[in-house]
């Protein structure tokens, strides 16, 4: 009783003002805090941004990401080298529309969940202002911390030099393989021909010309 009738009487003026200025203080202590924990999370978040950027750039492979849509919103140095394709001019565009990729444009695999991601070594021809390129590409889609898909990311090297090598290999291989075919169809004309020689020779009772005909013979009966 005696409590509640202690606090149901009237605070002082002098008692009022100090409240107010305890609970005005505390306010401000508060929205300092919450000022000071803003700008703590934004420059953690502008590091780590700057971190993101250097990586792009300094990274030997070439490297895009891309939004849910495929739009291009990052585009590093090494893909500006390969490609010709300036940054300025591909963020913000399909990615298909902008690397014209013989593969991409069968179907995206990038957001197919039928497909296993990560992908690795996917070769793509595209063709920039006329000229062919091939490239052999990983992908690989990014999550937020509730798993939710925010985008893509993909890394590609130049193979192109090397893809025209291995078909120069091939042709040759083949040329070479055609050519051991004629030079064995030859030699086997030729025995056949010395046998029938030899042959004709046995029948008028003279010795048999060629030798290697009839070594050709035993060895081939072996």
């Amino acid at each position: 009783m005696i409590n509640e009738f202690l606090t149901s009487l009237p605070l002082s003026p002098q008692r009022t003002q100090r409240v107010s200025l305890n609970q005005s203080n505390q306010g401000t202590k508060e929205f300092e805090d919450e000022i000071t924990e803003r700008k703590r999370v934004e420059a953690e978040l502008r590091e780590r941004e700057e971190r993101k950027d250097l990586m792009l750039r300094t990274m030997p492979s070439a490297l895009f990401t891309v939004d849910l849509n495929r739009r291009i919103t990052s585009w590093n140095k090494k893909a500006e080298d390969i490609t010709g394709l300036k940054a300025e001019e591909v963020i913000g565009q399909d990615c298909i529309t902008a690397m014209n990729c013989d593969a991409c444009k069968k179907g995206c695999n990038l957001f197919d969940d039928s497909i296993e991601k990560p992908i690795y070594g996917k070769e793509c021809t595209m063709e920039i202002n006329g000229k062919l390129l091939t490239i052999s590409k990983n992908a690989d889609i990014f999550r937020d911390s509730e798993g939710n898909i925010l985008g893509g990311l993909e890394s590609f090297i130049d193979v192109t030099e090397q893809k025209r090598a291995e078909e120069e290999l091939k042709k040759k291989n083949e040329e070479l393989a055609r050519f051991n075919k004629q030079a064995v169809d030859r030699e086997l004309k030729m025995v056949e021909l010395k046998k029938e020689i030899n042959a004709l020779r046995e029948e008028l009772g003279k010795e048999p010309r060629y030798k290697n005909a009839i070594n050709y013979k035993e060895s081939e009966s072996k």
